[in-house]
Protein backbone atom coordinates (compact mmCIF):
# COMPACT_ATOMS: atom_id res chain seq x y z
CA UNK A 1 0.00 0.00 0.00
CA UNK A 2 2.73 2.45 0.71
CA UNK A 3 3.89 2.14 -3.04
CA UNK A 4 0.34 3.76 -3.75
CA UNK A 5 0.39 6.12 -1.77
CA UNK A 6 4.24 8.08 -3.09
CA UNK A 7 3.27 10.84 -4.74
CA UNK A 8 6.91 10.96 -6.53
CA UNK A 9 6.41 9.55 -9.96
CA UNK A 10 2.64 10.77 -12.03
CA UNK A 11 3.19 8.68 -14.51
CA UNK A 12 3.64 5.17 -12.86
CA UNK A 13 0.32 4.28 -13.97
CA UNK A 14 0.62 4.83 -17.58
CA UNK A 15 -2.74 5.22 -20.01
CA UNK A 16 -2.55 6.13 -23.51
CA UNK A 17 -4.76 8.97 -24.92
CA UNK A 18 -6.76 6.79 -27.27
CA UNK A 19 -7.33 3.86 -25.17
CA UNK A 20 -9.74 4.77 -22.32
CA UNK A 21 -8.96 1.46 -20.50
CA UNK A 22 -6.04 0.04 -19.20
CA UNK A 23 -5.21 -3.68 -17.52
CA UNK A 24 -2.03 -4.60 -16.13
CA UNK A 25 -1.74 -8.10 -14.72
CA UNK A 26 0.93 -9.31 -12.31
CA UNK A 27 4.58 -9.20 -14.27
CA UNK A 28 3.34 -6.69 -16.59
CA UNK A 29 3.20 -4.10 -13.81
CA UNK A 30 6.15 -1.89 -13.73
CA UNK A 31 6.58 -1.81 -10.02
CA UNK A 32 7.54 -4.79 -8.03
CA UNK A 33 5.42 -3.82 -5.36
CA UNK A 34 2.34 -4.56 -7.73
CA UNK A 35 4.02 -7.74 -9.58
CA UNK A 36 1.05 -10.14 -7.37
CA UNK A 37 -1.42 -7.59 -8.25
CA UNK A 38 -3.41 -6.52 -11.40
CA UNK A 39 -4.19 -2.89 -11.92
CA UNK A 40 -7.60 -1.62 -14.05
CA UNK A 41 -7.10 1.82 -14.75
CA UNK A 42 -9.77 3.53 -16.73
CA UNK A 43 -9.35 7.27 -17.89
CA UNK A 44 -12.00 10.05 -18.40
CA UNK A 45 -11.93 13.71 -19.48
CA UNK A 46 -12.52 16.43 -16.28
CA UNK A 47 -12.52 19.31 -19.23
CA UNK A 48 -9.85 22.12 -20.30
CA UNK A 49 -7.96 19.32 -21.94
CA UNK A 50 -7.25 17.33 -18.95
CA UNK A 51 -7.58 13.73 -18.25
CA UNK A 52 -8.11 11.81 -14.59
CA UNK A 53 -7.53 8.23 -14.06
CA UNK A 54 -9.55 6.15 -11.77
CA UNK A 55 -8.40 2.33 -10.88
CA UNK A 56 -8.65 -0.77 -8.94
CA UNK A 57 -5.97 -2.81 -7.17
CA UNK A 58 -6.61 -6.53 -6.94
CA UNK A 59 -5.69 -10.12 -6.84
CA UNK A 60 -4.70 -11.13 -10.24
CA UNK A 61 -7.75 -13.64 -10.32
CA UNK A 62 -10.63 -11.39 -10.87
CA UNK A 63 -13.52 -10.81 -12.13
CA UNK A 64 -12.51 -8.86 -15.14
CA UNK A 65 -15.26 -8.34 -17.67
CA UNK A 66 -17.51 -7.07 -14.64
CA UNK A 67 -14.65 -4.76 -12.81
CA UNK A 68 -13.95 -3.08 -16.24
CA UNK A 69 -17.85 -2.70 -17.06
CA UNK A 70 -18.47 -1.24 -13.78
CA UNK A 71 -15.34 0.99 -13.77
CA UNK A 72 -16.33 2.33 -17.35
CA UNK A 73 -19.60 3.13 -15.97
CA UNK A 74 -18.18 5.29 -13.12
CA UNK A 75 -15.47 6.83 -15.20
CA UNK A 76 -18.19 7.78 -18.08
CA UNK A 77 -20.12 9.41 -14.91
CA UNK A 78 -17.11 11.35 -13.13
CA UNK A 79 -16.87 12.57 -17.16
CA UNK A 80 -20.32 13.85 -17.18
CA UNK A 81 -20.61 15.38 -13.86
CA UNK A 82 -17.15 17.52 -14.28
CA UNK A 83 -17.98 18.07 -18.09
CA UNK A 84 -21.69 19.60 -17.02
CA UNK A 85 -20.12 21.66 -14.09
CA UNK A 86 -22.24 20.05 -11.72
CA UNK A 87 -19.24 20.05 -9.35
CA UNK A 88 -19.26 23.26 -6.62
CA UNK A 89 -16.46 25.61 -7.50
CA UNK A 90 -14.76 25.73 -4.24
CA UNK A 91 -13.75 29.28 -4.93
CA UNK A 92 -17.39 30.29 -6.07
CA UNK A 93 -19.54 32.29 -3.41
CA UNK A 94 -22.95 31.07 -3.36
Amino acid sequence: MSYLSEESDPHRFPISQSDPMRILIGPENVAEALRDTSVVMASYDIGGGMRGIIGVVGPTRMDYARLTARLTYFADGLARLFGKGELSDPNKEE
